[in-house]
């Protein structure tokens, strides 16, 4: 049978359209694996972070938990006793912690701040912060 040029025409336009939307498909899938493959590679790599951590304490013989002190007990040590100035230093300390992609011990979630632990010299660093500052 003989085809009309239109219908040739229509046809090649068809199959480009075809072919335009499996390459979006495989565009859009190949993006979503890479998406994937960052956020994986990114929590990996934050628990390679807390390892290290641990294993240089471990290695330096210090205990884990003897690098952590709660907020209170510093201030207490550093004899700043202002509360405003302790709720700040917590607040610097938190941040601190999140941007350093350090971790910190709950002492029972965020309600219950005196008990909550970091590492000392994120405290220190929080505390220096917080005494350069105008309450």
């Amino acid at each position: 049978p003989h085809l009309e040029p239109s219908s040739e025409l229509t046809a090649l336009a068809n199959q480009l359209i075809q072919n335009t939307q499996i390459l979006i498909k495989e565009i859009k899938e190949r993006e979503r694996l890479e998406q994937e493959t960052k956020e994986r590679f990114s929590k990996n790599e934050n628990a390679i972070a807390d390892l290290s951590e641990k294993l240089a304490l471990v290695g330096s013989g210090t205990n884990f938990k003897e690098n952590y002190i709660s907020i209170k007990e510093r201030c207490e040590q550093r004899q700043i006793s202002n509360s405003e100035m302790r709720r700040l230093v917590w607040a610097w300390a938190a941040k601190l912690c999140i941007e350093k992609n350090r971790k910190s011990i709950s002492g029972g979630g965020l309600v219950n701040t005196e008990l909550h632990q970091f590492p000392r010299d994120i405290v220190d660093q929080a505390i220096d912060m917080t005494l350069g500052c105008d309450i």
